[in-house]
């Protein structure tokens, strides 16, 4: 009986101790997160999970956050909010862009409108189909902006702009007015001094900063906590854009980077922190910049063409009279692509040339009209204010228009009496030459073309020649210019 009692109570201390487990555990308190939401100015406020940052902008009539993080981070966010701004529902969710570490918190706020630049959708489709498990929980974006887009919430607007980010092709900043404050994730080095493009493009980076200048935030924002002072960044932009014009001049008048590199900025931009990695700077530039020129052309000329007297004033002929200068014109255009090469089409047509044959019983006169299409590659490019010497060579079309009467007398028709002659005959050939020009301002400058073209083939019967050369003199203005950083 005793033995039964000691089983009995052994048997109930277990089931106690079983039952008491689960709820020691239920009991265990879980681990805080790490995040905080602190005041930054106004009604702005700055939001910390770990190490990741964000903002979010309180007005009367709801939130508006920007980059809910992950889904953890956005649980805890909401739990706060609720906590701190209790029945002040998040309105707006923007989106700096697609990536899951910043945008998969979105699916949280159930009744928030996102907002993103517009080709963040397709970014999204795109890391979907390389990593569907990271990305099952980033939601689409129908609300989505071009280039900028402004958001007023309770009386409070909230500027978007895009900007260019090798970390993003939709990455977006957003600036508060009110605030004076941008915020931006994976900014370019501009904090660092003196300023390195390091492994950022140059055109992306002063993309970015030329677009955010023009907001003129008094702080900057980053996504991983670091701040920067608007003075500091206004003066980077400014010292960039000094920088990146002077090398866009020299580049144009093909001036190499040592030699850009030897002359020195304003007194002004000297003084600047920046100034001491200033041939690094210019390098990376130079080595980036893109000169495109279009460039359209007019020119009076002289056209000669050479009698051939072994093919065309053949022995038997007593009389004959081909060949000479007559006037005529050509257009142009030209693309140039950087300071080396460019690209000229040129069109010309001259003015009537008459020839003449004669032999017993055998009289011909014909007049002849040559056009010529050609498409020439040209070294070198006009340099604003000095003289270019550009050699240019190149395929052309050449058509021969000719008209005329024949004359056989002895002869009874049809061999004999009076016949027309037309003939309308095309001959590839190569052109050869060299432009020397002179740049004037305003766009325009004057040209001396030279032009040796050589004909292939068998010579028609009426040609006088296949060889013919032109000079003149002409003008030309330049229809567009495009120096861009890439």
């Amino acid at each position: 009986m005793a033995l039964r009692l000691e089983s009995l109570t052994l048997l109930a201390v277990v089931t106690l101790m079983a039952c008491a487990s689960p709820l020691h555990a239920q009991a265990t308190p879980q681990p805080k997160r790490d995040q905080e939401i602190r005041l930054l100015r106004g009604n702005l406020y700055h939001v910390r999970d770990g190490q990741e940052h964000t903002v979010l902008l309180v007005t009367r009539d709801g939130i508006l956050l920007v980059d809910p993080l992950s889904r953890a981070a956005a649980t805890a966010l909401k739990q706060q909010l609720e906590t701190r701004f209790p029945g002040v529902p998040v309105r707006y969710v923007v989106l700096t862009h697609h990536h899951a570490d910043r945008a998969a918190g979105a699916g949280i706020f159930e009744k928030a409108q996102l907002v993103a630049e517009r080709s963040y959708s397709e970014a999204l489709s795109r890391s979907r189909r390389e990593n569907s498990d990271e990305y099952r929980f980033v939601r689409d974006v129908r609300d989505t902006f071009a280039t900028a887009r402004t958001i007023t919430l309770g009386g409070t607007s909230v500027r978007l702009a895009h900007v260019r980010s090798r970390h993003a092709a939709e990455m977006a900043v957003v600036y508060f007015p009110d605030e004076k404050l941008l915020f931006a994730v994976a900014p370019p080095p501009v904090t660092s001094v003196p300023f390195s493009f390091g492994v950022t493009r140059p055109r992306d980076t002063l993309g970015w900063i030329d677009v955010v200048a023009d907001l003129q935030p008094d702080t900057l924002l980053f996504d991983d906590g670091e701040t920067m002072e608007g003075a500091a960044f206004q003066q980077l932009a400014e010292y960039l854009s000094a920088l990146r014009t002077d090398v866009a001049e020299q580049y144009e008048r093909g001036r190499s980077i040592t030699e850009i590199q030897a002359t020195p900025l304003p007194a002004s931009q000297r003084s600047a922190p920046h100034y001491a990695a200033r041939n690094a700077q210019i390098s990376a530039v130079y080595r980036s910049t893109r000169l495109v020129r279009w460039e359209l052309s007019g020119r009076a000329i002289a056209s000669y063409t050479s009698r051939n007297d072994a093919m065309f004033c053949e022995r038997s002929f007593s009389v004959c009279s081909a060949g000479g200068a007559v006037p005529g014109g050509s257009v142009g255009a030209a693309i140039t692509l950087g300071h080396r090469f460019g690209i000229t089409a040129e069109g010309t047509l001259n003015q009537q040339m008459w020839s003449s044959r004669a032999r017993p019983a055998f009289q011909e006169e014909t007049v002849q009209r040559f056009s010529r299409m050609a498409l020439l590659f040209r070294y070198g490019a006009p340099r604003p204010g000095q003289f270019s010497f550009l050699p240019v060579a190149g395929m052309s079309r050449t058509t021969g228009d000719v008209r005329g009467l024949s004359h056989i007398t002895g002869v009874l028709t049809p061999v004999g009496g009076y016949h027309p002659i037309e003939e309308r005959t095309t001959r590839t050939g190569q052109t050869f030459g060299v432009d020397l020009v002179r740049t004037t301002g305003g766009g325009f400058s004057i040209g001396l073309p030279i032009r040796l073209t050589r004909m292939n083939g068998e010579r028609p019967q009426h040609w006088p020649s296949m060889f013919d050369v032109h000079a003149g003199v002409g003008i030309s203005v330049q229809l567009m210019r495009r120096v861009s950083v890439r």
